[in-house]
């Protein structure tokens, strides 16, 4: 899928946290926003994939030259942040479930989904239990593993230790040219692969 970004701006009461933003990412394409940490390349992120509206500007999805409406993006999209909360009191078996009612993942059986995510014999353990590395293998295996055209990632490898970066960085270069991906991190190691960088400090 192709997003086409025009003239967006985002602000809190009387401050813009960045304007006058206008890109294209094309099929099957990768974008990183950079910035300092509290720069807004989050924000941006979020306007990017319609999960927080733009103060001014509009963001446009299109698969091959057809526009997607507005109301079935949501389908498209997957989307992780170290900030997005997944269902505690599920186990790992539980979540994956619950998940694959919404969206398609290539991984349906929970032993091998805990096995691709590194979380050997956890399928039947309540996620509360998992370290914050453990519960971000969770949010990116779904992320990575669905059924979506469009991929969103906030600063992926928080919580991850160097062996969970290594996996992220394996597993994200397997969808190059298989989706639309989207980035925004402060880390290079994260973003190498992106074909296209934008600096949000450019748009302040």
């Amino acid at each position: 899928m192709k997003i086409e970004a025009s003239n967006l701006g985002k602000r809190f009461n009387r401050d813009w946290i960045f304007k006058n933003v206008s890109i294209t990412v094309e099929h099957y394409s990768s974008l990183a926003i950079t910035g300092s940490n509290g720069s807004g390349k989050s924000t941006l992120l979020q306007v990017l994939s319609s999960l927080t509206v733009p103060s001014v500007g509009t963001v446009s999805f299109f698969s091959e030259s057809q526009k997607i409406d507005d109301s079935d993006v949501y389908k498209k999209i997957s989307y992780v942040s170290p900030y997005q909360e997944i269902i505690e009191e599920m186990t790992l078996a539980e979540m994956l479930a619950f998940h694959q009612s919404f969206k398609q993942v290539s991984i349906k059986d929970s032993t091998s989904f805990a096995a691709y995510c590194g979380i050997n014999k956890g399928q039947n353990k309540e996620i509360r239990y998992f370290s914050s590395g453990m519960k971000q293998r969770v949010k990116l295996g779904l992320a990575l593993l669905s059924d979506t055209p469009l991929l969103f990632l906030d600063e992926p490898t928080s919580n991850l230790d160097e062996q969970g970066s290594k996996w992220y960085l394996s597993e994200v270069n397997k969808l190059l040219g298989k989706k639309t991906i989207v980035i925004a991190s402060n880390i290079p190691e994260e973003y190498g692969f992106a074909e296209q960088v934008l600096r949000i400090g450019d748009y302040q």
